[in-house]
C-alpha cells in the first residue's frame, strides 16, 4: 500500500537557486515546472490533493523528464483513488528509467489489495478488493531492487579484480631489475606474494562470476514481471470492450512462458479474449469491404489470421479477402483466395461464390 503522509517524507522542495548557480541560463520550462513542483508539496501538506495533482500535471507538462515530479503524481492518483492513472505514471518512470527502483516500488505497492490508513478516510475504513488482473499479478519492486545492487556489487567486484590482476603485474613486471637478482630468499618472497594475489584474484573472479549468473537471473525475473503486468493493462482494455487492442497485446504475449497464477490469467484471457476481437474484425472487415475502403478491410480480415485458423468463420474471411483484392485490381490474390475456399471448405456456402468468381476472373 501506498501511504501519502509517509511518502511525502521522501520528496523535499527544490532550490532554484541551487539549481541556477553554475548555470544562468536555465531554461524557463525547467524552472516554472519546479515553482510548481514545490507548490504541489505545498498543497499537499496542506490537505489539497486536487489542487496539488493540477500542479503537478502543468509541471510535468512543461518538463516531461521530470520525474520526480511524476511519481508523486502517481502517488496522489493513487491516494485519489484512481489506480490506472497511478500506474501509468509509475510505468512511464519506468520506461524512462530502467533501474528506477522507486517508481517500481510504488508499482508494486499499487498492486497491494489494503489501504494505508490515511487514505482509508476517503474509503470511509471499507477497504475494496479489485476484481481484474490488476489485484492479482505480478510484484516486482523487490526483484529490480536486487537487480540494481547486484548490478553496484559487480562493478565492485570487477573493480577489485582489475586491482589483483594490476598487483600481479607489478610485483613480476615494474620492478627494478637489482630486486629481481636477490638472494634465493627475495625469490621465495616474491613467490609467496605472487601466489598470494593470483589467490585473491581467483576468489574474486569466482565471486565476480557469480553476481554475473545473479544478475542475469535478476534481469530475466524482471522482464517475466513487466510482461506479467502487461496482463493486467490487456483486462482492462477488455473489460473496456476494446477486444482488438487486448488481442494484439495477447498475440504479443504469446511467446512468454508464463507460470502459475500468471499462466492460468493467460490462457483464460486468450481463450475469451481472442474469439471476441476475431468476430469483431469480421464484422469491421465485411462494412468496409461493403463500403468500397478495401485496403483498410484487409488489415481488419488479415488480423483473424494472426489470431487464429480455427474460427466457425474461416471461409468468410477468405472470401472478402477475396472481394478486397478484386477492388484492388490484383486477380492473382482474389483467384488464389476463391481456389483457397474451394479446396479447404468445398461443402460452405462460400465455395459456390468462390466458383463463380473464378470463372468470371478467367480462372482455369
Amino acid at each position: 500500500m501506498i501511504s501519502l503522509k509517509q511518502e511525502l517524507q521522501d520528496y523535499t522542495s527544490i532550490n532554484l537557486d541551487s539549481i541556477g548557480k553554475d548555470d544562468t541560463h536555465l531554461p524557463d520550462n525547467i524552472k516554472n515546472s519546479v515553482m510548481l513542483y514545490n507548490k504541489a508539496l505545498e498543497s499537499l501538506k496542506g490537505g489539497s490533493e486536487d489542487i496539488a495533482v493540477i500542479e503537478l500535471k502543468k509541471a510535468v507538462s512543461m518538463n516531461p523528464d521530470f520525474h520526480e515530479a511524476i511519481n508523486l503524481l502517481g502517488i496522489c492518483y493513487s491516494y485519489m483513488k484512481e489506480p490506472a492513472k497511478a500506474a501509468e505514471m509509475f510505468q512511464r518512470v519506468i520506461d524512462a528509467e530502467k533501474n528506477s527502483v522507486r517508481a517500481m516500488r510504488y508499482l508494486r505497492l499499487l498492486n497491494s489489495d489494503s489501504l494505508s490508513p490515511d487514505e482509508d478516510r476517503r474509503t470511509g475504513g471499507h477497504k475494496k478488493k479489485d476484481p481484474s488482473m490488476m489485484g492479482r499479478i505480478v510484484k516486482f519492486g523487490d526483484s529490480v531492487k536486487g537487480d540494481a545492487i547486484r548490478y553496484i556489487a559487480s562493478a565492485a567486484i570487477g573493480a577489485l579484480i582489475l586491482f589483483a590482476a594490476g598487483g600481479i603485474a607489478w610485483s613480476v613486471q615494474d620492478r627494478p631489475a637489482a630486486a629481481l637478482n636477490n638472494s634465493q630468499i627475495a625469490g621465495d618472497t616474491d613467490n609467496l606474494e605472487n601466489d598470494k594475489y593470483r589467490a585473491m584474484y581467483e576468489d574474486l573472479n569466482i565471486k565476480y562470476q557469480k553476481l554475473e549468473n545473479s544478475l542475469q537471473t535478476s534481469n530475466a525475473e524482471a522482464d517475466y514481471y513487466k510482461n506479467a503486468f502487461k496482463l493486467s493493462e490487456v483486462d482492462r482494455l477488455a473489460a473496456e470492450r476494446r477486444y482488438e487492442e487486448a488481442a494484439d497485446m495477447l498475440v504479443l504475449l504469446k511467446t512468454v512462458t508464463f507460470k502459475d497464477s500468471e499462466k492460468s490469467a493467460f490462457e483464460q484471457m486468450y481463450n475469451n479474449i481472442i474469439p471476441k476481437a476475431a468476430t469483431a474484425m469480421m464484422n469491421e472487415g465485411v462494412k468496409l469491404t461493403n463500403s468500397k475502403k478495401y485496403n483498410d478491410a484487409l488489415l481488419k480480415l488479415n488480423k483473424i489470421f494472426v489470431y487464429g485458423n480455427s474460427f466457425n468463420f474461416m471461409d468468410r474471411a477468405i472470401y472478402y479477402t477475396g472481394k478486397c483484392y478484386m477492388g484492388l485490381d490484383d486477380s492473382a490474390k482474389a483467384i488464389a483466395a476463391f481456389e483457397e475456399i474451394v479446396e479447404k471448405y468445398p461443402s460452405g456456402s462460400y465455395a459456390g461464390y468462390s466458383e463463380g468468381w473464378l470463372k468470371s476472373l478467367g480462372a482455369s
